[in-house]
């Protein structure tokens, strides 16, 4: 007879727990079923067999029940009990039926439940208790039925690896093109990284660039063939000795070399940018004037990627600067401290900051700002800066006028800090001051508490403690090696 109907003694299962909140989860596609009940004990001077025996007869029904409500046969599950009462749960891992009996459940509850009872804690009876079971196939169907559910069309999962949408990176085969072509994965990369910017963002365009980056055809293998060709024939062409046969191109000897070629034949277009594994946002290299595109590279095993899009390389939920080589959210926020801002006409861009023009120097009458570029002073006017930001004469702060967050207005050598998030002067001491690391410690300390007991009686004379070869083992193990640090130290 199923344990669902059989009595308990002269009672039902239902005598004996009363139930709090209960859940079935299940997918039949992967033969899984998660059974979850939250229940408390009731009426245990009922039990015919004890209190033990009941939770165990208990854990049993829950066992069959999480098995019917699957609706498969279930070969494999795993169980977890939690309560108040307990210090941590009682988990037993995924396997066979046969291993995680009711028994095996009861043998670890009553270890914990042990340690608690001498601690002074309430019984385990005395509060709600949680269980969860989840039913199952075995390992290798488990996978099995995993492998045939990701199979098909469909859009390509995100594939995030050390911080870093690997998802985001152009693909650059070149291991069958042929010595020397398979050796020049960095060439490749920043021809095809070109090719993606510049592109036309059509569906005739994007088919296209698929077909080059992924075509296994000899079409496709001569089309990847020809760009490393004609990047070396344009870099000869500009007097760059760029080296031919060698089977590795480290970034800091020949990335230098690609920028030099694009500042010859693209001045002002291009910057080179490459960027390193376990998602590091400091880029290993990357040219020192800035562009009007950014032509950004991974590297990953000594192989060179291209990045389609910087800004969603980190995640796709926040943004990318390149010049203040950090992730950002807030484009509003940012832009008030960007690298790449003219702190007096407030323009961003390739451009920008201004360059100074030597010999060149004019002062606003309206903002007080002493500006070094005709086209900076310029554009400040247009823009109205001078009602937005103005320069002390005193002390040389540029400040902004209307600030709503500095009501008492601009006070000379008085600046926001960023510690305390308030304003007091530059060479004043912040009553906030940043944490220093603790110097590391020469020793270090290792804590842990098991259970024991005597099994054989004849070691117990007097004092069980003093007599216990196990306890004077390691109490003079411990001793020794604090006594050796001690006189190490001396």
């Amino acid at each position: 007879m199923s344990r669902h109907i059989r009595n308990f003694g002269e009672y039902s299962v239902k005598h004996f727990y009363k139930e709090e909140a209960a859940e079935t989860v299940k997918s039949s596609k992967f033969k899984i079923g998660v059974f979850r009940n939250v229940f408390t004990v009731k009426n245990i001077e009922d039990a015919p067999e004890g209190s033990d025996q009941l939770l165990e007869d208990l854990i049993d029904y829950f066992i069959e029940k999480a098995d019917k409500s699957t609706g498969t046969k279930a070969e494999k599950c795993s169980i977890i009990i939690r309560s108040a009462v307990l210090e941590k749960p009682i988990q037993i891992p995924y396997r066979g039926l046969a291993q995680n009996t009711p028994q095996v459940v009861m043998e670890q509850l009553d270890s914990v439940d042990q340690s608690g009872k001498r601690m002074g804690r309430p019984s385990l009876y005395s509060q709600p208790i949680h269980i969860e079971i989840v039913m199952g196939p075995p390992h290798e169907e488990a996978l099995a039925l995993i492998e045939k559910g990701n199979s098909g069309s469909g859009r390509k999962s995100r594939h995030i690896m050390k911080g870093t949408d690997l998802n985001n990176l152009i693909e650059v085969r070149n291991d069958d093109l042929g010595e020397p072509a398979k050796y020049h994965c960095l060439l490749l990369a920043v021809q095809l990284t070109l090719m993606y910017i510049n592109m036309d963002n059509t569906p005739k365009e994007k088919m296209n660039f698929q077909r080059i980056i992924a075509g296994k055809g000899a079409r496709s293998k001569n089309q990847r063939y020809t760009l490393i060709k004609d990047m070396l024939i344009q870099m000869k062409r500009h007097g760059i000795r760029y080296p031919l046969k060698l089977q590795e191109y480290n970034v800091e000897e020949h990335a230098p070399l690609i920028q030099k070629y694009f500042n010859e034949k693209f001045p002002g277009e291009y910057r080179l940018a490459v960027f390193g594994e376990y998602g590091q946002m400091k880029p290993l290299w990357k040219g020192a004037a800035r562009a009007e595109k950014d032509v950004c590279l991974y590297l990953k095993d000594g192989h060179y990627y291209g990045i389609r899009k910087l800004n969603t390389l980190f995640g796709k939920d926040m943004y990318y600067c390149l010049e203040c080589e950090s992730t950002y959210h807030s484009k509003i926020e940012h832009r008030q401290t960007c690298a790449a801002k003219c702190p007096r006409c407030c323009g961003m861009g390739a451009d920008f900051p201004c360059k100074e023009i030597e010999n060149y120097e004019i002062d606003c009458s309206e903002c007080f700002n002493l500006f070094k570029n005709p086209d900076c002073y310029k554009r400040h006017i247009e823009k109205g800066i001078c009602q937005i930001f103005k320069r002390c004469k005193e002390c040389g702060q540029i400040y902004k006028v209307n600030n709503k967050e500095e009501n008492e207005g601009h006070v000379c050598y008085i600046r926001f800090c960023s510690l305390c998030h308030s304003r007091h002067r530059r060479d004043e001491q912040c009553f906030v001051q940043q944490i220093v690391p603790r110097k590391a410690q020469s020793y270090l300390m290792v804590v842990f508490d098991f259970e024991c007991e005597l099994i054989s009686t004849s070691k117990i004379i007097n004092d069980s403690s003093s007599n216990d070869e196990n306890y004077q083992l390691h109490h003079v193990n411990c001793v020794s090696v604090i006594l050796i640090i001690l006189t190490d130290k001396l």
